[in-house]
């Protein structure tokens, strides 16, 4: 494989991939979107953000979306972080895991409209356009995560894998074989927290 000087960080991208799947699918949203789109992509880079876990009489629970939006309902301190979470998840598992929602009890429907619930109540809470735009343009999101996707798992999905295992151990195996591929890595690990 040809060597190239390609110097990649995580938001750049992420955003080059997001520009190009909306370009493909003639999908626009507002640069404020593109920028929270890319940060979602980058925060859940990392598996354990996907769903929340406690212990519950010592045994792991997974905080399902509508715990997590009921939680939302009664904690006024932490209603906002809460709603954004419930949001973000339902983009992510509808972009990303599409196909595996469709073969269980819980329907896409519902993540879309908890998703979409999320967002509008924290507009209308914070009277910020982005999360308006975030709930009006939904599904076209979700449509450029799925495409996202796909394109990563076909002819980018063993790049991507090293990405994710970068992200995850900087493991200096995974840094030497990603140079391989033409990339000088300059990705931080601090991204857990979003």
């Amino acid at each position: 494989m040809p060597k190239h000087s390609l110097t990649i960080t995580a938001p750049n991208f992420f955003m080059n991939l997001i520009q190009r799947k909306m370009n493909e699918s003639k999908v626009s949203v507002s640069p404020e979107a593109k920028i929270y789109l890319s940060n979602l992509l980058q925060f859940y880079i990392f598996s354990d953000h996907l769903f929340e876990r406690i212990s519950l009489s010592g045994k792991k629970h997974t905080i399902t979306l509508a715990e997590t939006y009921l939680q939302a309902a009664s904690s006024s301190s932490s209603m906002k972080n809460a709603l954004k979470k419930v949001g973000d998840t339902s983009l992510y598992m509808t972009g990303f895991f599409r196909d595996s929602l469709k073969r269980k009890t819980i329907s896409i429907d519902y993540y879309i409209t908890m998703g979409r619930t999320a967002y509008t109540t924290l507009a209308n809470l914070q009277n910020h356009f982005l999360f308006k735009e975030l709930s009006d343009r939904f599904l076209d999101l979700m449509f450029i995560l799925f495409r996202i996707q796909q394109h990563s798992s076909t002819k980018n999905s063993y790049l991507l894998s090293l990405i994710n295992q970068y992200m995850e151990t900087n493991a200096p195996q995974v840094t030497t074989e990603l140079m391989r591929y033409g990339m000088n890595i300059s990705f931080k690990n601090n991204n857990k927290n979003h």
